[in-house]
């Protein structure tokens, strides 16, 4: 095959891999956008709402969250605020975060200025074109937003009403490390007990927790109101042919063209997953040369630096370079041609050769150990891999470079 000649220049990717999806290429979840827009309705008609959005990893959360958070303020006339938790220490510093995410994000400078007068005594400084804030570290401070917390939202309530605001949508996303902390369930309980009995029970806000399934479990467990309080979000893996919407509109955004099949590879070998998808589509963009997506372009460039890509920036150092070694590998490349992610021992060992077969049971053990996979429940000899990430990264160090192997699976319908 002729090689392909260098006709155009690339300036920008039309995908966002790492970060939360913009909303013009946001594809499905038509239920969880209606039950959160279900929310935003009830809370400005003055019920509080309360929901955990949840998924695992890399499925999309934030990105959900970013959305509905646009749906508030530009269709309900919200104001919005989307903080990050990641290694949050004490309830007192997920206050100041939660706080100085909703003066920061402000859309209106007279409006910044009149919600930062709220908080005059916990600013610590102004960022140089006064549109931004750091709130005060100390312990005094920190504690002082913890008593103080329902005070100052209402008051911020009180201020962005009279401003001709909605409502207040604020999203707590990344809980690790803080979803332990018994204060902070207890915290949580406190606030929406004293909310619904309170003079501010109307007070027109949806308050949202974003975390994986196990920081909602790890709530429960130091308050079991958590369950009742949050009403659930649930993300899970999408559908192929919801893969294949997102790359035809990533792609014609930039006036590409593709191949049909090449765009149904990249959306079988990426299942549901949206990080999968940024992830692959972002790398076969930039090795694609000519503005037209084949399959080459995917089998042959794409897949692999889409697969170190993925193993470099989504598993832990120690699991990357475990899942590198050769002996694992001759294993992985046979799993990963399964094409499904629970693996079955005695599927397994009818495609290794004596010596990889007899290394098998020393690779689960190992697998489990480090936790990539773990037992199907009820089941003897089948295992599912803990994140969907670690089967879509093995998945694709089967496949990447093997085009012709793929022309011919596609062709036999596999």
């Amino acid at each position: 095959m002729a090689e392909k000649q260098i006709i155009i220049v690339k300036d920008r990717s039309p995908f966002f891999p790492g970060k939360p999806v913009t909303p013009e290429f946001f594809i499905g979840r038509e239920e969880q956008v209606k039950l959160l827009e279900r929310a935003i309705r009830q809370a400005k008609s003055g019920n509080p709402q309360y929901v955990f959005i949840t998924g695992e990893r890399g499925i999309g959360k934030s990105s959900l969250v970013s959305l509905a958070g646009q749906l508030a303020e530009r269709v309900h006339g919200f104001i919005t605020a989307q903080c990050q938790l990641g290694g949050v220490d004490s309830v007192g510093e997920a206050c100041r975060r939660m706080y100085q995410a909703i003066v920061s994000q402000l859309p209106e400078k007279t409006l910044f200025d009149k919600v930062r007068g709220v908080f005059d005594k916990y600013v610590e400084k102004i960022d140089l074109f006064g549109i931004g804030v750091e709130f005060k570290k100390d312990a005094e401070s920190r504690e002082s937003l913890v008593e103080n917390f329902l005070p100052l939202l209402f008051r911020v309530g009180q201020v962005i009403r009279e401003a001709g605001k909605s409502g207040i949508f604020l999203a707590a996303d990344d809980l690790n490390g803080i979803a332990d902390d018994t204060q902070f369930a207890h915290f949580l309980k406190s606030m929406v007990d004293q909310i619904a009995v309170g003079p501010q029970r109307n007070f027109p806000w949806v308050f949202s927790l974003v975390g994986i399934p196990q920081r909602m479990d790890d709530l429960k467990a130091k308050q079991p109101s958590i369950d009742r309080i949050f009403q659930p979000i649930e993300l899970n893996i999408m559908r192929e042919k919801d893969a294949i919407a997102f790359f035809e509109q990533s792609f014609r955004s930039v006036e590409h063209t593709w191949d049909t099949e090449a765009l149904e590879l990249m959306a079988k070998l990426a299942g549901g997953h949206p990080v999968m998808w940024h992830e692959m589509g972002d790398a076969v963009f930039w090795e694609d040369q000519d503005g037209h997506i084949d399959i080459f372009d995917v089998s042959d460039r794409g897949l692999s630096v889409a697969c170190e890509n993925v193993g470099r920036k989504y598993l832990a150092r120690p699991l990357y370079e475990e899942l590198r070694s050769q002996v694992y590998q001759d294993i992985l490349q046979h799993i990963g041609r399964l094409s499904y992610p629970i693996i079955t021992r005695a599927d397994v060992l009818k495609s290794l050769s004596p010596k990889q077969a007899k290394n098998f049971d020393n690779f689960i053990k190992k697998m489990r150990k480090i936790g990539v996979l773990k037992n199907v429940p009820g089941t003897k000899g089948e295992y599912e891999f803990v994140n969907f990430l670690y089967f879509f990264y093995i998945t694709l160090r089967a496949r990447a470079g093997k085009s012709e192997e793929i022309i011919q699976q596609l062709e036999r319908g596999a």
